[in-house]
Formats: structure tokens, C-alpha cells, sequence
């Protein structure tokens, strides 16, 4: 069987319930330490990626996934008001969602982004040789579950380079083993999923016209942010308070500084101050939703 694309990672009332969904890479392990510190009555669902398990294609365009994703949801939550979020990817995922749920007349109480750029293509990627793609994507890979974890992952896109695709894989195996970040038995085809997956998502991601929503949106911003973190962003969107969303919402962008930067702002060090900036946000959203339905 293909693994579940909907996960629950917290029960709680069923009034609060959250769904977060995966970014770039489709795994929900980034959301583990924030989940731990939210408050007892808010439940969590989680959204992974089609593919993880090397069964199912992952998703080619993020309007598909989108799509997907929402009879998931509908699945769990037949109705709004609901509450969404996502951390980079995961968060312009869940703008699309919040867009066609619009279009379903649901109403999205709140719209959570965790340091996600807005979608405005920079218009100057250039395809280069697969090969050498892998070994970027690769070695970024091994970078962000080093940094989550604090600890160094030895893998370099310079030492990755000289390798066949198989060759890379097995390095990098090697190098996450020698810390805690990977469990023993299937690392290859775990780490050959994860970049096929991955692969497929920058693809979406690039290919994905994004169109305004009358959704307000919440942008948790890290307070260190590095611009080597944000590849595919241009600078000027980078400046901007609201990361570019001003242009895709008719309604209000709320930010909301958090500490950290872009990879961990969720990790054990940060997510309890990110839960706590997270918890009021999602209350009072979702109680001016229903007052506003009481009042109708």
C-alpha cells in the first residue's frame, strides 16, 4: 500500500484543528518540535507528499497537488472555517489550497506561513545538466537536516559533483549515518526518493502561476535570514516586509517576527517561541470567523 498522503500528528477539539502541509521534499519531520509545544485543545493534521515511499508519481504541478490535498482535507473536515499552514513550499501549497477552497465557497479562517516567498518567478532559471542538479539538490538536502538538527553533515556539492547519481546518493547515506539523521536499513532508496520527490516539487514550484485570493495571511518572518536560503527568490521580493504576498492577497498580510532563520526557525531551539507567536494567531482568527457567522 502507498503511504497515507494525510497524517494526524496531534489530537485535540475538533472546532481547532490545523492542517500543516509538507514543504519542498514532501516529509513532515520539520513540523515534529513546533506540534510538541502547541496547546492540548488544538488537533494537528499533516499533509506529506505523494512518492515518499518510491510507490505513487509525486505530483507534477501544485495545483494538482492542491486539488489532492483538499479531498484529503475534505476527508478529515468536510467544512470551514479552516486553518491552514506550511513552511516555505508547504506555505505557497497552502496558499493554493486556501485559493481553491475559496473557489468551493469555504471559508479559510486562517492562512499560516512559515518564511515562505511569495510565488513571483524570477524568470532566469536556466536548465543545466541534470547530473550536477542532483548534486545541488543533494547537497542542500544534507545542509537543511544538518542545520535542523545542529549538527555538521559532511557533504559538499564540490565533492558531489565528481560522482554518478548512485555514487552521490551512497556518499551521502554515508555522511547522514554517521549522524542521527538517518535510520539504519533502506538509506539509499529513502534518499532516492526524497530527491526524486524533491525534484518534482521544484518543478511545480517553478511552473506555478499563483493568482490573488481575498484570504488574509499570517507570515511568521525569521529574524536572520540568509539570502542563500531562498535560491529561487529575487532580491527584491526578499526586501519586502511581506515577502512578495501583499501582491496576492486582497486582504490584510499580517508579519510576525519569529526567531531563527529559514531552516531553524522550526527546530528543537525555536519552535516553542514560534508555537507561542502560532497559538493566539490561530484563536483569534478562527473567533473572528465564527462571530462573524454568529452576526450573519
Amino acid at each position: 500500500d502507498e503511504w497515507p498522503l494525510m497524517v494526524t500528528l496531534k489530537q485535540g477539539h475538533e472546532r481547532f484543528r490545523l492542517f500543516l502541509v509538507h514543504p519542498g521534499g514532501g516529509t513532515l519531520l520539520n513540523y515534529v518540535h513546533l506540534v510538541r509545544h502547541l496547546p492540548a485543545d488544538i488537533a494537528v493534521n499533516g499533509i506529506q507528499a505523494r512518492g515518499l515511499d518510491g510507490k505513487g508519481e509525486p505530483h507534477d504541478t501544485l495545483e494538482q497537488m492542491a486539488a489532492d490535498y483538499i479531498r484529503e482535507i475534505r476527508g478529515v473536515q468536510s467544512e470551514g472555517p479552516y486553518l491552514l499552514a506550511g513552511h516555505s513550499m508547504g506555505g505557497v501549497i497552502a496558499f493554493e489550497i486556501a485559493r481553491q477552497l475559496h473557489y468551493q465557497n469555504q471559508r479559510v479562517a486562517f492562512l499560516g506561513l512559515f518564511d515562505s516567498v511569495a510565488p513571483i518567478a524570477s524568470g532566469d532559471h536556466t536548465t543545466g545538466d541534470e547530473h550536477r542538479e542532483d548534486a545541488v539538490r543533494l547537497a542542500t538536502m544534507s545542509e537543511t537536516i544538518g542545520r535542523f538538527l545542529g549538527e555538521v553533515v559532511d557533504v559538499s556539492y564540490e565533492k558531489l559533483c565528481n560522482l554518478s547519481t548512485d555514487e552521490q546518493i551512497d556518499y551521502v547515506v554515508d555522511a547522514l549515518r554517521k549522524t542521527r539523521a538517518l535510520p539504519p536499513g533502506e538509506g539509499q532508496k529513502l534518499i532516492r526518493n526524497l530527491l526524486k520527490v524533491s525534484k518534482a516539487h521544484i518543478r511545480a514550484h517553478r511552473s506555478y502561476h499563483a493568482e490573488p485570493v481575498p484570504v488574509p495571511i499570517t507570515l511568521f518572518r525569521v529574524g536572520e535570514a540568509r539570502q542563500s536560503d531562498y535560491p529561487a527568490a529575487r532580491l527584491e521580493i526578499l526586501r519586502q516586509d511581506s515577502l512578495g504576498w501583499d501582491a496576492l492577497t486582497t486582504k490584510p498580510v499580517r508579519v510576525v517576527r519569529t526567531a531563527g532563520n529559514h531552516v531553524t526557525m522550526l527546530n528543537s531551539a525555536h519552535a516553542e517561541s514560534l508555537a507561542h507567536l502560532l497559538q493566539p494567531t490561530l484563536y483569534e482568527a478562527l473567533h473572528n470567523v465564527l462571530t462573524k457567522e454568529a452576526d450573519a
